[in-house]
């Protein structure tokens, strides 16, 4: 949790920083790169907001939990250095291949998208947990914490969080030599698609379980946010890369 909240912080300086020397840029730049940090500090303020909702409970919940809590959490950091890259990008403008950094920006801009989609699904599911720790269901004969049906799938999903956030680390200090890089760019990528591929095998396992336990019923990650996030990787993978 503390890696994540400095994420954020640094994330937060660097955008303070983005606004010095914007005197001296074209004044079309300029209004970009005005408009590219102040949308990003709305939404890193969004983001900022949900990792503190993420501490309050990660204390007073049971240990199960820490598991959804940890991979929302990473996506929300993952968030932060995207929108911090596609800042840093506008202000890249004026120094380099105009066309190759706008090619950048809109693939990031397009991660950025899968990565709200994730935290919104990675969110609910925490609060569903949250709502429902003290349930139990009979498997076997025995009684279990209601968790207990889905933490296989969990795991994978955490599993693609931690990829996620270790590309999203190395994109954010190569940009500081040079842009992003096309390997790490692919490995967020392919993140997305094996958190994807959790939740699908997530969802579908609820689906069919939903009247053998009907706790199951109000899982609020559905079918439509499948396909959403399915549409929306695809869209990246649609864009060249450089």
């Amino acid at each position: 949790m503390a890696e994540v909240e400095e994420i954020i912080e640094g994330v937060e300086e660097a955008l303070e920083g983005a606004e010095e020397g914007l005197d001296e840029l074209p004044e079309e730049i300029r209004e970009e790169v005005e408009v590219a940090v102040a949308e990003a500090r709305e939404e890193v303020s969004v983001l900022s907001k949900i990792q503190s909702e993420l501490r309050a409970i990660i204390g007073i919940v049971p240990k199960f939990i820490t598991k959804a809590i940890k991979f929302t959490s990473e996506t929300v950091a993952v968030g932060a250095i995207l929108w911090g890259v596609n800042t840093a990008l506008s202000k890249l403008l004026p120094h380099g291949d105009q066309q190759k950094i706008r090619h950048q920006q809109a693939v990031i801009k397009a991660l950025i998208n899968v990565i709200k989609t994730e935290t919104d699904m990675s969110q609910k599911t925490v609060n569903w947990l949250k709502e429902h720790k003290d349930d139990t269901v009979i498997l076997d004969d025995e009684p279990v914490p209601l968790e207990a049906l889905l933490d296989k799938y969990l795991t994978p999903i955490s599993d693609a969080t931690d990829q996620a956030m270790a590309a999203a680390k190395a994109l954010q200090t190569e940009l500081q030599y040079s842009g992003p890089p096309v390997g790490d760019t692919v490995k967020l990528i392919s993140a997305a698609d094996a958190f994807l591929k959790g939740y699908s095998d997530l969802v579908t396992y609820v689906t069919q379980h939903q009247q053998k336990f009907p706790q199951l019923e109000s899982f609020p990650v559905k079918l439509p946010d499948i396909i959403t996030l399915t549409v929306q990787i695809q869209t990246v993978r649609d864009l060249p890369l450089w």
